[in-house]
């Protein structure tokens, strides 16, 4: 079982014992993440050529672990999400990942198609953000009922369009449902599903002023020098905030293990990773999927376990009313047995006078109802009638399952999680 978390020291220690992209193997890890956490976390990992050497048989020092605060606390460790992956998914997550990666465009190209050729899910916003009026800051947006929940630059607006749509096309292919609640993007398939958006990066710039608000500034002007207006402001800032042109990918639902986001780069690009996004929402819908199944089974095995308990909860008390049922039958023969034996003692009932005779009547009437009482046939009649919960055919609290014992074994580890989809 893969390791879920480890300290500082122990992690350091695993670094430096063999090479990187082993160590990364076995935590179900790229070597690019494993060296971002190690990065994150300030823990030295072995230069260019360590390893080179080692298998040389020349001698390279280890570098020394930096100390940090968090060294001495005993409940500080750095976890992986991969291990928190469900089993039953990690294979096919895997093979997604294999198979986006091999399937990366460099230089992919996505046609501008008219409105009503889009994908059915991007229509509404589509239409939305081709008549829609930029704000100053020369964005628009597509929020509400039936819309992905979108805020971009007008000038990226086309780009977004097409990106969507390939990517819809490409989910649709997967046999995956998209769909759009006005704030966000939901991929589903079956009783799964995961929320997802786009953003764009922002970054202030010097504010460029339209002729109509240079005039309506000039004006301005001349009404303070003329003394008309003192504390009269302009009409527009001196910056502004601005989509820069790159955005990124975000899945919303927890999905433990796997990549959820996306972004532009300058080594890549949106359009280039777009198989690797629709194998990355596939992967996310399988560890939702996979989560889901444990969950439920856990669930299961938690109402099973809880419905044995209270099977044998409920057998001790029907035990204990059997056994007060058959201490009343062993009882009357004891008392049967003794009346005989002291009916065999006692003089008959014509050898005194009243009220002895009475006193010996009754005791044979007595020891009749004791004899009746325990009379196969009888004690057969009360069991099938007012005692019918006793030994009932088929017994309803029969144990079948196994022991009442509840036992939930996990390989989960910490939330911590390191995207291993990076590259």
């Amino acid at each position: 079982m893969v390791r879920a978390s480890f300290t500082r020291p122990e992690l350091h220690a695993l670094i430096w014992s063999k090479p990187l992209n082993k160590v990364a193997a076995d935590l179900g890890l790229s070597d690019v993440g494993l060296k971002k956490l190690c990065t994150r976390h300030d823990i030295p990992t072995p230069p260019q050529g360590h390893w080179i050497s080692i298998h040389h048989g020349k001698s390279r020092p280890t570098i020394p672990l930096p100390p940090k605060p968090e060294d001495d606390d005993p409940h500080f460790r750095i976890g992986f999400a991969a291990t928190l992956t469900p089993k039953a998914a990690r294979a096919d997550i895997q093979a997604l990942k294999t198979e986006a990666r091999a399937n990366r465009e460099t230089t992919p190209f996505f046609p501008s198609r008219a409105t009503a050729e889009l994908h059915p899910a991007l229509i509404a916003t589509a239409q939305k953000f081709r008549t829609a009026t930029p704000d100053r800051d020369g964005a628009i947006m597509a929020r509400g009922e039936s819309l992905c929940g979108l805020w971009i630059g007008i000038e990226h607006r086309e780009r977004v369009i097409a990106l969507l749509d390939a990517l819809f096309r490409e989910l649709t292919a997967r046999n995956i449902d998209i769909s759009a609640n006005g704030t966000r993007m939901i991929v589903r398939r079956g009783p799964d599903d995961i929320e997802f958006r786009i953003a764009g990066k922002t970054e202030e710039r010097i504010y460029r002023p339209t002729e109509a608000e240079r005039a309506a500034d000039k004006g301005r002007e001349r009404r303070i020098a003329l003394g008309f207006s003192r504390d009269e402001k302009r009409a527009y800032p001196d910056t502004h905030v601005v989509f820069n042109g790159r955005y990124a990918l975000f899945v919303e639902t927890w999905t433990p293990g796997v990549r959820k986001t996306w972004s532009d780069s300058k080594r890549q690009s949106l359009e280039a990773m777009l198989h690797e996004i629709a194998a990355g929402l596939d992967a996310c819908l399988l560890a939702h999927k996979a989560l889901r199944e444990e969950r439920e089974a856990r669930w299961r095995r938690e109402e099973e376990a809880a419905a044995r308990e209270a099977r044998a909860e409920a057998r001790q008390a029907r035990d204990a009313k059997r056994a007060r049922f058959l201490s009343e039958l062993i009882a009357g023969e004891d008392e049967a047995s003794r009346l005989e034996a002291w009916l065999a003692r006692a003089p008959p009932a014509q050898a005194a006078p009243q009220p002895w005779p009475d006193l010996i009547a009754w005791a044979h009437r007595r020891l009749a109802a004791l004899h009746a009482q325990a009379d196969p046939q009888t004690v057969i009649a009360l069991l099938t009638d007012s005692h019918a919960d006793l030994f009932p055919d088929p017994d309803p609290l029969a144990e079948t399952a196994g022991a009442g014992r509840f036992h939930y074994d996990s390989d989960a580890g910490p939330d911590d999680e390191d995207d291993d989809f990076d590259e």
